[in-house]
């Protein structure tokens, strides 16, 4: 059997359902291969975007090294170019991680009319949220409309259920599947990942000036949540310390390895759940588990809602007050180079294309503003977003967009008051002082 597993946002050896299906399946005589397709619309994505996938793609071929190499094709069209490998390798099977937003379905689509016209079995694992669609208490399109009602239904069996964690720590004997040389004459930009580790002690760097520096992979995923929880007990005030703007450990930012799969909302609860019975369990504890289930709301919504994610009108199909295409031009040019009426939304957009980061509080701001204040089309801010995160997820970006914008389905007006923010947030000024113009 010639098998290829198709890594899109799973890039992580933990709490991989995917793997677990191939030690239990592959057999001496299978021929296994790893690849990775530069995503739909990657060209868009950011230099810290870009480097922390790379990192945790040489993470895991260090992992790997010994065995399998693993294989990148740079494409901007993800469905072609994993048809192109497809048709040059003639696999028995393909195995994916399921994602959620419309690019990616429509991906997904494009491999099963192939593989049913070329009887390639698909192996489709649902393994990016904490539960898997199939087993939550509603149909898709019975999604509640707002948030609270989600976590009502939601919670209950999250909190029920067992999450056991295991690692993937070796794979059966078999073959490797030379995708290099399958795909020499396809005229694809093939190439095999360099293995690297770039595990270290502290995941997230504190740059000597401004903002952080976050490394990919998986070891660096499990460093961070170890050193949220067990070193530094900061998980303990996340609910007084969430809103802050400047230190490493006011937030859990985790949100950089959850996008690319380095670790997985599980492993999250699994340690959470581990915590709370060796040490202590109170509103913070549990306040990072809430948030989780934001992360699953905006992904099972971007599944129910397709296309309308991205679109203007949203899914509610209401079209935003907006000024002249001229004037939101100008606007959102000032906005994005920090340049605005507010030194409050100055700040946080200039720490965003510095360093890849913004505050979950910073982010709340500048798309109020954007949309609100400004009346420039939400749309533009979104992409930005997309261009310049290194957390960059696009079900929680849009979502959040659309949410803020007054787009979605919970349609109130969310306008923040950019004063009375930065006097609750910024009361002496540190974090302005510190994103100010140079």
């Amino acid at each position: 059997m010639k098998l290829i597993y198709w890594l899109r946002n799973d890039l992580r050896q933990r709490d991989n359902e995917a793997l677990n299906w191939i030690r239990n399946n592959v057999t001496a005589k299978s021929e296994l291969a790893f690849l990775y397709i530069s995503p739909t619309g990657s060209k868009r994505l950011g230099a810290e975007k870009k480097r922390f996938i790379d990192e945790s793609l040489a993470e895991l071929a260090f992992a790997l090294k010994e065995r399998f190499p693993v294989y990148k094709v740079e494409s901007h069209n993800g469905s072609t170019a994993v048809l192109q490998v497809l048709n040059s390798v003639k696999p028995d099977a393909v195995i994916f991680t399921k994602e959620h937003t419309y690019d990616e379905i429509a991906e997904e689509e494009d491999l099963n009319v192939w593989a049913k016209l070329n009887e390639v079995s698909l192996k489709a694992i649902d393994q990016s949220t904490i539960l898997p669609s199939s087993d939550l208490p509603f149909a898709i399109d019975q999604l509640p409309k707002v948030f609270t009602a989600f976590r009502q239904k939601v919670e209950p069996l999250i909190l029920a259920k067992d999450f056991s964690i295991d690692e993937i720590r070796s794979l059966p004997s078999c073959e490797n599947l030379d995708l290099g040389e399958l795909c020499k004459t396809s005229g694809l930009p093939i190439e095999t990942v360099a293995a690297k580790s770039f595990h270290l002690e502290k995941a997230i760097e504190d740059l000597p000036t401004r903002g952080f520096r976050f490394y990919g992979g998986f070891k660096n995923g499990q460093t961070r949540i170890t050193e949220y929880l067990w070193d530094t007990d900061s998980v303990q005030s996340y609910f007084e310390s969430r809103n802050g703007m400047i230190e490493k450990n006011d937030s859990t930012k985790f949100s950089p390895w959850l996008a690319v799969g380095a670790i997985s909302p599980r492993e999250i609860i699994h340690e959470l759940r581990r915590y709370e019975t060796d040490r202590i369990k109170n509103k913070s504890t549990y306040w990072v588990l809430f948030e989780l289930l934001w992360r699953d709301f905006f992904k099972y919504e971007a599944l129910r809602v397709g296309k309308t994610l991205f679109q203007l009108n949203g899914p509610n199909g209401k079209r935003p007050q907006t000024v002249d295409e001229d004037l939101a031009k100008t606007r959102f040019e000032k906005w994005s180079r920090g340049e605005t009426e507010s030194d409050f939304i100055n700040a946080n957009m200039r720490e965003l294309v510095e360093t890849g980061w913004m505050s979950n509080r910073g982010r709340q701001n500048v798309a109020s503003y954007l949309a609100k204040t400004l009346e420039v089309p939400w749309t533009l801010g979104a992409d930005f977003f997309e261009r310049h995160l290194v957390d960059y997820d696009a079900a929680v970006n849009w979502g959040n967009w659309n949410y803020f914008s007054g787009v979605g389905r919970d349609p109130r007006d969310r306008r923040f008051n950019t004063t009375t923010q930065e006097n609750s947030y910024d009361p002496d000024g540190h974090y302005r002082k510190k994103w100010r113009a140079t």
